[in-house]
């Protein structure tokens, strides 16, 4: 049940991102892909999954890797409005899939 929740939220990101899923998940350091990959931990995040899952199923070690991601959000919301609109796209689109915890 985990696992396929958590694939649904990275296929809405990568819907809505356009960018493949693997990439999101894997170590590239494109900014749209960091991107992505911090809206996917932070939405996985929003809806439960404690971090060390999340790292988990995106392939890292570290956990406060996850923890980064999730407090770069803030930042990234605040100084990018590509980024705050591609947020809340997924936000709006989960909100009618996945029930908040």
């Amino acid at each position: 049940m985990k696992t396929a929740l958590l694939r649904q939220i990275l296929a809405i990101v990568a819907e809505i991102c356009e960018i493949n899923g693997n990439e999101i998940c894997s170590h590239v350091k494109k900014a749209n892909v960091v991107d992505a990959r911090c809206i996917f931990v932070y939405y996985c995040s929003k809806y439960g999954f404690p971090s060390a899952d999340i790292a988990e199923f995106i392939g890292r070690k570290r956990i406060c890797s996850i923890r980064d991601l999730i407090s770069n959000h803030r930042y990234f919301s605040k100084s990018s409005a590509a980024f705050r609109y591609l947020s809340a796209e997924v936000g709006k689109k989960l909100a009618g899939i996945v029930p908040e915890e």
